[in-house]
């Protein structure tokens, strides 16, 4: 990999951190602590089934606080 770069695991871990950051704390108001350099700084992070899982959640913490949200 090339200096200065980011691996698709330490963007995975951004996208992440920032949709939960924006939806479920920003919107929600659940308590999030970012630590956004962290999220560029996993080298020997999750497996890619686990980045899955990992997006996965959020996508359904954020899915059902708009079903809540909506209702």
């Amino acid at each position: 990999m090339r200096e200065n770069t980011n691996s698709v695991g330490n963007l995975c871990m951004h996208l992440g951190s920032n949709e939960y950051q924006n939806i479920i704390s920003a919107i929600g108001g659940r308590p999030f602590i970012r630590e956004r350099s962290l999220e560029f700084q996993v080298n020997a992070g999750m497996t890619g089934a686990e980045l899955i899982v990992y997006l996965h959640n959020i996508r359904s913490k954020c899915a059902n606080f708009k079903r809540v949200g909506t209702g």
